[in-house]
């Protein structure tokens, strides 16, 4: 028995609950990113140093949302903006870029 994934795929939505127990706690967790809600979840779960069942509902809140802050930060690193001049990631375009050149 154990911490378990809840997966409503109908609407894309997924929930922890602990099976020795049969109750729901914690994030829901959505489709995003590529990424299916079981599949965040499963990451999430991953993420987490021990049980998620032994986090009191405000220090899993804490830890979840500091996932969520890393996986943004991962997010922008691995598919950074693109500059609307060139098309390059913002900030790596060179001095012929139409955004850098200054209209007189």
């Amino acid at each position: 028995m154990g911490c378990r994934i809840l997966h409503d795929r109908e609407n894309n939505i997924a929930a922890l609950y602990c099976s020795t127990t049969d109750v729901a706690f914690g994030p829901v967790f959505y489709d995003e990113g590529g990424k299916d809600a079981d599949e965040r979840a499963e990451a999430f779960l991953r993420w987490l140093p021990d049980d998620p069942r032994r986090y009191d509902e405000s220090e899993l809140q804490s830890r979840y949302s500091a996932w969520l802050a890393q996986e943004a930060e991962q997010e922008l690193r691995e598919n950074p903006p693109s500059c609307p001049g060139c098309g390059e990631p913002i900030g790596t375009c060179d001095d012929d870029c139409p955004s850098k050149v200054k209209q007189p």
